[in-house]
This record gives C-alpha cells, sequence and structure tokens, in this order.
C-alpha cells in the first residue's frame, strides 16, 4: 500500500505543488511549506531583472529621474508586472490546434522590454497521451518554447500553473521578443506529465502580436514610504554566541512597500527580513496574515501566483518578499496589516554521537536517549533503527510543537539521501553502513517564530465606493468549535445511532486503513488496508479501495475478497442502496502520470462481474452517491474553475448539470431523502468551508468555516438531520495529523466533537 497523504487539503497539493517523490506520510506540512517558497525563474530573466535593478539604483539616487522610472511599471490581471518604457504588444487573437480530442489554446499573451508572457490552456487530456499501467513510457517534464521567425528558439520559463486533472493552464515567460519580431510559434514539446512517446507529437501554434490597444488597462504600481525601518547591514554580521540562538520576533521586521489597485481588489507588496545571519525566511501559513481596514472589518487575503515583485528574485534567504491581494473590496482609511507567525530555517550544526557497534543487522533498534540544545530549543534523541537493507539510519525524536522539520547527518561518511519530519529524520549510506562511534550533526531545523508584526498602510478608495461583502453566518466557526470542545458531553442524543465506515492513517508506516465505528461505543475497529471504505446496505460487509484494486471483507469473519475486474486504476466504490451493484471511478492510468487523464464510471455487480461503463469522456467524472431510487448516481466533473455537480441516469445514461463548486477537488454527499447536498468549497482568502444546499445549489447556507481549522468531508446521517464531519485542528492532532471527527445539526448547529475518534467517514448505515 502506498502512503497517502490526509484528504482534507492534500489532494490539490500532491497535483500542484508536492514533487512526484515526497513521501506523504511523515513530515507533511514541512514538505508543503518548503514546496510554498518560490521557485526560481531562468537565468535569462534573473539577469533581465538585475540589469533593472542595477539602473533602478543608480536613477534612484535623482528624485525626478526615479520617479519616472517608477510609472514606467504596472500592473495588468493575469499577466503580472508590465514594464511600459517600450510600447507594449499583445496577441492579436487566441490561437489553438487540436488533436485525439485535446485542445491546446493559447488565449493571452503580453510583450514588453523584459519579458514575453503567454497564458496557455491545455483541455480534454485524451487518454491517447497517458501511459497506461504497465508503460514505462518516460513522463514529459519539458517546458513550452517560442520558435522565431529565424528558426531560433527561447526557452520558456513555468511561473503559475493550475491542475485539474482533465487538463491544465500554465503561465509562461520567455525573454522578451525584438521590436521587429511580431511572429512566433508557440510550441509544446510534449503534454506536461504525460507521456512523451505518446505518437511523439509537437503542439505548435502560430501567433501574431499586434501594438496593444490604447484602451488596454494597466494598473499602476504605486510605492509606498517606508512603514517599516530597513535593516542596516551592520545588524546582519554575526556576532559572538548568536548562532545557537532561539529566534525571537525582535529579531525580524515586517514593512510594505507598494501597492496595487484594480478594479475589484488591492494586492499588497513589502517584505519580512530577518536580522540573524543563521536563520533564513521560509514561508509564512496563510492563515497567519491579516488584513483589517479602517471600518473593523477583516479582509480575506489571496495569493497572485502571476504577480512577482520585480525585485523579489534580488532576495536574500533573510528575506521572503510579500505579495498579497485582497479578496474583494475594502473600507478606505488607515489599515492595520498582521503577521501573527512566520516559518523559519536555523542551521546551528550542533552534534551528538552514536555507538553502533561493529556491525548492524537491518532493523535493529540502537537506543540513544540524548538530549541537544538547538536554537535555543531541547530536541530529544531516542533511539535510531536501521532500516530493512542495512544501508540507512533513521532517528525517532522528540520535538517542542513549534518545530516542522529537523535534519541530520553524517558528515564523516558519504551518504545517498536523507528526509524526513519533525518527529524522525534519516539518511543512507552510500558505501554501506560504518562501524564504531559515529557523529551526527544536526544541520538544519525549521521552526515557527510567533509574532506579531504589525504595519500600517493607507488603502485608497474605489472609484465605485464599493464595501466589503461580511461572510455569512455558519454553525462551525473558531468560536463555537472552543465552546463545544469545553462543553463536549459525555453521551450522545438518542437519536444518533448506526455506525460508520472510516478510513485512517495507522502505524507502521501510517498507511490509511479502512474499519468501522459505532456510535454506541465510539470505539474504531480497525479491518484491513485500503482506503475509501462505504458500508453495505446490509451492514455486513465494507467495499474499499486496495492496491490492487477494489476489495469486500466480511466485517465479522475478516475475509477480504477481491472485486474481480478491477485494478489500482479503479476506486471509490459505492454499494447501490439495494446492495445488488456497485458504481466507481476508473482512471486512464496510475501512479506519477494518473495525475492527469480521463476518469469515468463504471457499474458492475458486487462481485466485479458484469463491468459496464456508464460514463465515458475526457472528464475527470467521480461518483459521489447513489440516489435513494437507486435510478440515478450523483457525480462531479472537474474543471478549471471548481466542479460541476452532476446526476446522471443509469437506464438512458441521460446526464443534468446541477450546479457549480469553486473547488476542484470537492466532496459532495447526498442526503437520504436526495433532496439536499453537503459539500466542501473555498470561501475568499482560501478558506476551506462547508455548505448545505437544495440538490440544484439554491438555497445554499453556510455550515462550516473554522479558519484556521479546516473542516472537510461532510457525510449524512441516515435520518437526515446531522452531518459528520472531519476537522483538522493542530491543538487536537494525532502524530499521524488525523482529523478529529464532529458532529453538526444541521437545524439546530449543535457540535458534538467526538474527539475519540479520528479520521475521515466515508457512510453512515444505520
Amino acid at each position: 500500500m502506498k502512503n497517502r497523504a490526509p484528504r482534507q487539503v492534500l489532494d490539490e497539493i500532491v497535483q500542484e505543488r508536492v514533487r512526484p517523490e515526497i513521501d506523504l506520510s511523515t513530515g507533511i506540512l514541512a514538505q508543503i511549506r518548503k514546496e510554498e517558497k518560490q521557485m526560481k525563474r531562468s537565468r535569462m530573466i534573473l539577469v533581465t531583472i538585475l540589469a533593472l535593478a542595477i539602473v533602478l539604483t543608480i536613477t534612484f539616487s535623482i528624485p525626478d529621474v526615479a520617479q519616472a522610472v517608477r510609472r514606467l511599471l504596472g500592473y495588468i490581471p493575469g499577466t503580472g508586472w508590465v514594464e511600459q518604457s517600450q510600447p507594449l504588444r499583445v496577441l492579436e487573437e487566441p490561437g489553438q490546434t487540436t488533436n485525439a480530442e485535446t485542445t491546446v489554446i493559447v488565449d493571452q499573451a503580453v510583450i514588453d522590454a523584459e519579458h514575453t508572457v503567454v497564458l496557455v490552456q491545455v483541455k480534454n487530456i485524451s487518454a491517447a497521451f497517458v501511459p497506461n499501467e504497465e508503460s514505462n513510457e518516460k513522463i514529459c517534464h519539458q517546458n513550452p518554447q517560442l520558435v522565431l521567425p529565424d528558426g531560433s528558439q527561447l526557452e520558456g520559463q513555468i511561473n503559475s500553473s493550475n491542475y485539474w486533472g482533465s487538463g491544465y493552464s500554465q503561465q509562461v515567460v520567455f525573454a522578451p521578443l525584438a521590436e521587429k519580431i511580431n511572429t512566433a510559434t508557440f510550441v509544446l514539446p510534449c503534454l506536461a506529465q504525460t507521456s512523451i512517446t505518446s505518437g511523439q507529437l509537437k503542439w505548435e501554434i502560430p501567433l501574431k502580436f499586434v501594438a496593444a490597444p490604447a484602451q488596454m488597462t494597466i494598473y499602476p504600481i504605486v510605492d509606498l514610504p517606508a512603514s517599516t525601518e530597513e535593516v542596516p547591514a551592520t545588524a546582519l554580521a554575526p556576532t559572538s554566541g548568536q548562532e545557537n540562538e532561539m529566534p525571537t520576533a525582535a529579531g525580524f521586521s515586517l514593512s510594505l512597500n507598494k501597492y496595487v489597485q484594480t478594479d475589484e481588489n488591492i494586492i499588497l507588496l513589502g517584505k519580512f527580513v530577518s536580522q540573524m545571519p543563521n536563520v533564513s525566511t521560509l514561508y509564512i501559513d496563510a492563515d497567519a496574515v491579516h488584513l483589517r481596514d479602517a471600518s473593523g472589518n477583516d479582509i480575506p487575503l489571496n495569493a497572485d501566483p502571476t504577480f512577482k515583485d520585480p525585485a523579489a528574485e534580488l532576495a536574500s534567504p533573510q528575506t521572503l518578499p510579500l505579495i498579497y491581494q485582497s479578496a474583494g473590496q475594502y473600507s478606505p482609511g488607515e489599515a492595520l496589516f498582521t503577521v501573527d507567525s512566520i516559518w523559519v530555517s536555523v542551521n546551528p550544526h550542533v552534534q551528538f554521537s552514536v555507538d553502533v557497534g561493529s556491525s548492524v543487522t537491518p532493523d535493529q533498534v540502537l537506543p540513544i536517549h540524548q538530549t541537544i540544545n538547538a536554537a535555543g530549543i531541547s530536541i530529544l534523541i531516542k533511539s535510531a533503527r536501521v532500516d530493512s537493507t542495512g544501508k540507512g539510519l533513521s532517528f525517532d525524536l522528540e520535538v517542542p510543537e513549534n518545530v516542522a522539520e529537523v535534519a541530520l547527518l553524517d558528515l564523516d561518511h558519504p551518504t545517498l539521501s536523507g528526509g524526513g519530519g519533525d518527529n524522525n529524520y534519516g539518511f543512507t549510506y552510500q558505501d554501506g553502513f560504518p562501524s564504531g562511534t559515529i557523529t551526527v550533526t544536526l544541520t538544519g531545523l525549521t521552526m515557527k517564530v510567533n509574532g506579531p508584526w504589525q504595519t500600517s498602510i493607507d488603502l485608497p478608495a474605489f472609484s465605485n465606493n464599493g464595501t466589503p461583502t461580511p461572510t455569512p453566518e455558519a454553525c462551525l466557526t473558531p468560536a463555537t468549535w472552543q465552546t463545544a470542545l469545553q462543553n463536549q458531553a459525555s453521551t450522545l442524543p438518542t437519536d444518533l445511532t448506526g455506525t460508520l465506515a472510516v478510513d485512517t492513517l495507522q502505524e507502521p508506516g501510517y498507511l490509511y486503513h479502512v474499519g468501522i465505528a459505532p456510535l454506541s461505543d465510539r470505539q474504531e475497529k480497525i479491518l484491513a488496508l485500503g482506503s475509501d471504505p462505504d458500508l453495505s446496505p446490509a451492514g455486513n460487509e465494507l467495499l474499499f479501495s486496495g492496491d490492487a484494486g477494489l476489495e469486500r471483507i466480511n466485517i465479522v469473519t475478516g475475509e477480504i475478497t477481491p472485486v474481480q475486474n478491477t485494478s489500482a486504476k479503479d476506486s471509490q466504490g459505492l454499494w447501490s442502496p439495494e446492495g445488488t451493484q456497485i458504481v466507481f471511478s476508473r482512471k486512464t492510468a496510475i501512479g506519477q502520470a494518473g495525475l492527469l487523464g480521463p476518469k469515468s464510471l463504471v457499474l458492475a455487480n458486487p462481485d466485479g462481474s458484469n463491468p459496464h461503463v456508464l460514463l465515458e469522456n475526457t472528464d475527470v467524472n467521480t461518483a459521489q452517491a447513489w440516489f435513494p431510487d437507486g435510478k440515478s448516481i450523483l457525480y462531479t466533473t472537474k474543471t478549471s474553475e471548481g466542479v460541476w455537480v452532476n446526476s446522471i441516469e443509469i437506464a438512458t445514461g441521460r446526464s443534468v448539470q446541477l450546479f457549480q463548486i469553486n473547488y476542484v477537488n470537492a466532496d459532495v454527499a447526498l442526503s437520504p431523502d436526495g433532496k439536499r447536498v453537503a459539500y466542501e468549497a473555498m470561501l475568499p482568502g482560501e478558506h476551506y468551508a462547508l455548505y448545505v444546499a437544495d440538490l440544484d445549489g439554491s438555497n445554499a447556507r453556510l455550515i462550516a468555516n473554522p479558519a484556521p481549522n479546516v473542516a472537510t468531508h461532510p457525510i449524512w446521517s441516515p435520518d437526515g438531520h446531522w452531518l459528520i464531519v472531519s476537522v483538522q485542528d493542530e491543538t487536537l492532532t494525532t502524530e499521524a495529523q488525523m482529523p478529529v471527527l464532529t458532529l453538526i445539526n444541521v437545524d439546530s448547529c449543535q457540535l458534538i466533537p467526538l474527539k475519540e475518534m479520528v479520521g475521515y467517514v466515508s457512510s453512515w448505515r444505520q
């Protein structure tokens, strides 16, 4: 069974941010924080920015010239910053090409004096371009190109991407085109994350550029007066004994330097600076940044991946560029910008010794129990375990809650790799395991430093005098969650009965396991390795996803039976209301290449016999629920903007679009009477929320908005009055980072946390 990350937010992170080789079972938060750091651009673009920076540095000493240069920079939504010292050029008209149902579209491009920015979309990725399970074909990681009229090529760099399974979009940055060059050919050597060898096809789209129209909207980048003192150079000079001190709030500074106001929002640009030479700034959690406007409204903030500060690439490891855009409008006047905390990297280089003896054996445990002090905190090295090959060593650690990752290395011996998280870290020896006493060095430490840091900004008024739209009230909020935790009842209401199908991460290895949990005793009974369990209507079997395909397990005997005619491409099986059929989702491919490509709906008998495709196209279709009469199925289809919720009749195959959700990985639950749905969605500021609505999406009501916590995966109770959801609260989560199961009465808003029960619920039977 492959290691899997918790379902709540990690599906899209796996698809869009995390490298395929990262182990998601341990240290996941540290890895995500690393991946959130901005990728470097190409040397060509960096040199261009450096050149611009040198010019700016010289001319800024002359006030009139400085103001003139600053006015040359502007912002175009979807494109980012543009340099206007020369006339801009844009795409005359969009271009596209199609093969095997897959379409590549270049729908926007802008050329300025510094770069060429191209927006490309790939839609309806066909199964023809996705390797199958047995394929050894190489996966495409080649960047797009621009072929100029003389045959020369420009290599593009991906500035931002958005994947939705059946397609993706990218903003690609190239070097600027000479003024006399107004045509080029956009070339995709292959589709990202698909097979290189499938058809050996290159996707080519001719482009023609014309002068930007005079009415084209370009928003100015406005410089702000310094809101925080600059860090003097002497502050970065190391002092005696400073290398191993704990980073504190006093060692950092926050400033906002620029802003861009559009017709709908404002983009704030600033920086966060570490004044300590051994402390590098890494990442700020999304929920740790706040903007409160002059009327006292908390304005949600989002990141704008297309907008990079022109000077951001010049930042040192001690400087973290900040770019946030408001999710909508605000009240003008003096606003307060706050950062609650920041994740930093410290390099203390503290050492300890381990006697490994004359020879080690695979899986041997070496007791250590040493405490080391690094960056002002204590870390307990409990033990070390030799891996199953006898070539690697993994350390079991105990660290404070504010530490996300500890990096350990044996610097005296060559090693091949290292990795882990906050409570473990290991490495593999290149030339075999050494003997005797080894010296292990703590080479890095990722930790959270708490503030807060604040700075004010005078926000300009909008021309339309717009005001912020208040977020509606919800049942589950930070305040109601804390109250529910304090007043947790020892017994459940009498109407809360039945059995839950659950999946959780379990030791060893923190792999997903499936099981059941009767509400009568709230005791989870783990049954098998797998995920996405569905309890049969009779309550005697679980249908779940295993490594080799769908499987069924008898709850009483524990006997596991593979579902014939299924493979690892098949998942998320659901019993029909009468238990006479199952429906499941089938991917085109599995593994690393399976992130993109179609996903079909398949019907079969419970044992897998008589399988037939209910829905097959180039979309990513996921079965969500059976309607109570067993004649139709509720399913979702991923798009660039989120998912469509649809129904499909089994007898006719006729599909009906019901409504759209703005979250691409939304789970949708159908009420027992088939009249309402509960679903996941996104609120402004990238906050995860839960809604309940009528079947067509009307009368939507916000049920959960617990940010900074996260509530996901709603499932209805058999009587349709309650939802059970998974609440991720860092103060309560287990070592496996499992969320707490929580009951929400959709009518009265009563909350009942089940702190002794963790994981995700896939079905609830009476």
